[in-house]
């Protein structure tokens, strides 16, 4: 909720800044059309039941990737706004110790089907060229069926910020920006393993990504 209550005021803060923004006329910009491509680390946190003698639980990330479809639109001189589709995966592996103190791996994260929807600010205040953006994203499981095993949510809230630089090349321009996700909601529903079902309480996934946008 702190994260949605900073998000709301960062909004409120980008329009005012807005308004600085002379009232003279400025070049409008149609919406235009790109592909996109992150490469992605994803970090599971973990809340564990505050109990003598736990287990050994943990969770290893080995990065991912995704692809989509990106639009951009102009809302005024300083601000754009950038919804985008895209499929995403995320290699994360949780680690355990059995009773019979073997350690074992697990795979539990999904490939998501993502609507992020980014705001864009541009104004002096940031530099001629680099940009500050900022918004949230829904995550939808690409899975159909639930892992019995091990079970997460079909679908995930994250509250994202970074800073991106536009780059022309000839008659296409190249958008790198580097993102910061960080997960609101609870990942973890239930398991059918009894170590995860005594002891794990929440799970929570961030995110930093490279991303690479084509117009």
């Amino acid at each position: 909720m702190r994260i949605l209550l900073t998000f709301v005021f960062g909004f409120i803060g980008v329009l005012c800044f807005a308004q600085d923004t002379p009232s003279g006329k400025w070049d409008e910009v149609e919406g235009r059309i790109g592909l996109t491509a992150s490469a992605i680390y994803g970090h599971v946190s973990l809340d564990l039941a505050s109990v003598s003698n736990a287990p050994l639980i943990y969770t290893v990330s080995k990065g991912g990737g995704s692809l989509g479809a990106v639009y951009q639109v102009r809302l005024n001189q300083k601000v754009h706004v950038r919804p985008a589709v895209q499929f995403s995966i995320i290699n994360n592996d949780i680690v355990f110790e059995n009773q019979n103190g073997e350690v074992i791996r697990r795979k539990f994260l999904p490939g998501f089907v993502e609507v992020p929807v980014h705001f864009i600010y541009s104004g002096s205040r940031f530099g001629r060229s680099v940009e500050a953006l900022f918004g949230v994203k829904l995550s939808q499981s690409a899975v159909l069926r639930a892992n019995d095993e091990f079970s997460v949510r079909s679908s995930l809230w994250s509250a994202e910020f970074g800073l991106g630089k536009e780059f022309h090349i000839g008659r296409r321009q190249i958008y790198p920006e580097i993102l910061v996700s960080l997960g609101v909601n609870n990942l973890y529903r239930y398991s059918s393993i009894e170590i995860f079902a005594r002891h794990i309480e929440r799970m929570v996934l961030h995110q930093i990504a490279l991303r690479v946008s084509l117009y």
